[in-house]
């Protein structure tokens, strides 16, 4: 190996190692230095519009009713959708339980507000083999499926 190989191949060598041992220096989103965006509100300002906003999502009897009919089929209902990101749900809880005390939420809640859900591994697995999983079941129990729903407040016809 010549002298100039050597070299070269040390270098390469090194570049892996800075990689691998990279220095952890403070995170942008974390501790003193996150990223902190001041409210264009002041505190009362936003204490009204929190519970202006808790209130738009409580719902009567009748009201849960009808988002329930107006929501079937989930992820192909628009209106599904809307309903949807007005909520915490079980899908996104863990994420906000997790955080840490110093990141920021603004990300956490752009995501919450204005992201969208393209399913993960599992769901888009269900979703491309749902059809596929119940033809072999009724193939194999000699049953058909019929597909139902139901809800204690919406009684089956």
């Amino acid at each position: 190996m010549t002298q100039s190989a050597r070299i070269k191949a040390k270098r390469i060598l090194m570049a892996k190692r800075r990689k691998i041992f990279k220095k952890h220096l403070p995170d942008k989103d974390y501790g003193p230095n996150a990223n902190y965006v001041p409210l264009d509100l002041n505190s009362q300002e936003y204490i009204g519009k929190a519970e202006d906003f808790l209130k738009t999502l409580k719902k009567t009897t009748e009201e849960i009713i009808r988002i329930e009919r107006n929501t079937l089929g989930q992820t192909s209902n628009p209106k599904w959708l809307q309903e949807r990101s007005l909520r915490i749900t079980a899908s996104n809880f863990g994420q906000i339980c997790k955080m840490r005390p110093t990141t920021s939420p603004v990300n956490a809640v752009k995501n919450l507000l204005y992201g969208n859900f393209f399913g993960n591994k599992a769901t888009r697995y269900g979703k491309e083999n749902e059809a596929k999983a119940i033809a072999e079941f009724e193939k194999s129990f000699n049953l058909k499926v019929r597909k139902i729903i139901s809800c204690a407040q919406v009684p089956m016809d």
